[in-house]
């Protein structure tokens, strides 16, 4: 799955600093984990609200919509 943060700010902490995330981005598990170790943390700075959509779907909804995979593919690197 992947969550979509719908309302608030989250910090995704890692060892070496912080990137904060705000309204419409995507925080998937490869985000947090990686090799099977914990990479970062996921906190929430506000009072906030995230949606968790399954990959599958999303992925699907990408594919027959040019537009949405274009909005979803910038705001996957407008935080790095």
């Amino acid at each position: 799955n992947i969550y979509i943060v719908s309302k608030g700010n989250v910090d995704d902490e890692f060892q070496g600093g912080t990137i904060k995330k705000g309204l419409g981005t995507l925080i998937t598990y490869t985000n947090l984990i990686g090799d099977g170790t914990c990479m970062s943390t996921a906190k929430t700075t506000a009072d906030s609200l995230l949606y968790s959509l399954n990959l599958k779907i999303l992925k699907d909804l990408m594919n027959k919509n040019p537009d949405f995979e274009f909005k979803i593919y910038i705001n996957s690197i407008g935080n790095y």
